[in-house]
């Protein structure tokens, strides 16, 4: 700022020095993720200052990368997805600068496709742009880097395991190269691979494949190591170790240790609130993820303790997404298990009317509910009516939905 006040001084506003003090701001205020001051900043660096040749495309591109990746820290991706598309495929030279920020542009613009529900977009433009860049000198930088561990956590998500761990093991290892293993970079790609890593032991769990076991332990000595270097890089409290915690607690109650996953995710849950707040998206996903392995280990009353605070949330924001449904459905099988047969009916018949609103009433996640609604009366010989009751859910559940408490679908991932 005080370049730019300088140099408009002494040689104008649209001198070649005013100009890149601008794009330096830019790039300060992305990292203070100052989003007001810097969306004002970068539309008047994209859209208000004369580009008569005095800089190039290249900062032209910046420029729009730095919009594309504010509007998307605002949440505002419709916005972000129609000025990047219109940026991607502009002429531009074909110099280390130009393809530096390309890439930047490609990773913010696909970073909103995902958070917009467009996976398949996403890595679509992600591939074409490995494609383009991916033996060029830009893979050193950071950027390249970031494209890969963004590619490794989309691939993940879409199922394609082995893609992902490849593209997160090539990126840990040129972050580790130019970073080391501690630095903040390298601690961001390591908690991705390790979700990659968390995504194939539930595939070969799924499959009952042999080599599930191994790859679990695999998976969480690299978490051990994640968390002992995130804590000396971060201290206490921060996203990466919070991320690291809520993926080990999983893989535990996964691997069926659900007494050795509470204490962990019950830590995960206090740096959640102390990070976020207690009614974040990140708490309520973790406080569902503890409340399910209380469940298992024995501890309905813990379970319910967990599941009602995530309802009380919902119900008061309104929400009506999945994992709202999940949390009424996980209470009234806490509920259920402790024998408050009334107060359990009525959460089911919550869960059950959501899901069928959010997908159908063949859904497994409707079925898996009505399941657990002919389990209740099943149960309740005190009921009038309950053979009946039993009778009528168990035809709307089908075959194959046995006692179980339903997962948070988000946290199965770690994410």
């Amino acid at each position: 700022a005080r370049i730019e006040a300088i140099s408009t001084e002494s040689f104008g506003p649209t001198a070649p020095a005013t100009l890149r003090a601008v794009l330096g701001q830019l790039d300060a205020g992305r990292i203070l993720s100052d989003y007001p001051s810097n969306e004002k900043l970068a539309r008047r660096a994209l859209e208000d200052l004369p580009w008569d040749g005095q800089l190039q495309t290249a900062d032209r591109i910046h420029a729009a990368a730095s919009l594309v990746g504010n509007l998307g820290g605002q949440a505002r991706y419709e916005e972000a997805i129609e000025l990047g598309l219109r940026w991607v495929d502009v002429d531009r030279a074909d110099d280390a600068e130009t393809a530096k920020h390309m890439v930047d542009l490609n990773n913010k613009l696909a970073t909103c496709l995902a958070s917009a529900g467009r996976f398949a977009d996403a890595a679509v433009r992600l591939e074409a742009t490995l494609e383009e860049y991916g033996e060029s000198e830009v893979m050193g930088h950071e950027i390249g880097r970031e494209l890969l561990g963004n590619l490794s956590v989309l691939w993940s998500q879409m199922g394609r395991v082995e893609e992902s761990l490849e593209a997160g093991e090539r990126a840990v290892a040129l972050a580790v190269r130019a970073k080391g293993s501690r630095h903040p970079e390298t601690l961001g790609l390591r908690v991705g691979l390790a979700s990659a890593g968390f995504a194939k032991w539930q595939r070969l769990a799924f499959e009952k494949q042999p080599t599930a076991a191994e790859v679990a332990e695999e998976v969480l000595q690299s978490m051990d190591d994640l968390i002992e270097d995130a804590r000396y890089t971060y201290g206490e409290a921060h996203q990466i170790l919070l991320q690291a915690l809520n993926t080990k607690g999983l893989l535990l109650g996964g691997t069926g240790r659900p007494s050795e996953a509470v204490p962990v995710l019950r830590a995960a849950l206090a740096m959640g609130s102390e990070l976020h707040g207690d009614d974040h998206p990140i708490s309520l996903q973790i406080a569902l993820n503890l409340g399910q392995y209380l469940l298992e280990a024995g501890d309905a009353e813990g379970g319910l303790e967990a599941f009602q605070r995530v309802c009380s949330v919902v119900t008061a924001s309104g929400a009506t997404d999945q994992p709202a449904a999940v949390a009424f459905h996980n209470k009234g099988y806490a509920l259920f298990q402790l024998e408050r047969y009334g107060e359990a009916e009525l959460e089911l018949l919550e869960a059950h009317r959501r899901f069928e609103e959010l997908f159908s009433p063949e859904h497994l996640r409707a079925r898996h509910t009505a399941g657990a609604l002919a389990d209740l009366y099943e149960a309740w010989e005190s009921r009038p009516d309950a053979a009946e009751e039993a009778k009528r859910w168990r035809a709307l559940a089908g075959p194959g939905m046995e006692r179980e408490g339903e997962r948070n679908p988000e946290g199965e991932t770690g994410r």
